[in-house]
């Protein structure tokens, strides 16, 4: 959701959760990335909804995903 995105996805880049899998299954970046460029990109309410949340995991989520400046 828009509520969770950022933390997962600066949770994925900290614990490296990048595993490229061979059953093509995606891993947690992945799945946060898709979910972002998708719905969060696209739609002003949902990105403003993950700005705010990003304030409260800076500054990880700005040097681990780049979500703020995105």
């Amino acid at each position: 959701t828009p509520f969770n995105v950022g933390a997962l996805r600066t949770a994925a880049e900290l614990l490296g959760m990048t595993e490229i899998y061979a059953s093509g299954e995606e891993n947690l970046l992945q799945k946060t990335e898709s979910y972002f460029r998708r719905i969060v990109a696209v739609n002003g309410d949902c990105a403003s909804i993950v700005i705010r949340s990003c304030f409260s995991l800076l500054p990880e989520a700005e040097t681990a995903a780049s979500l703020v400046s995105r």
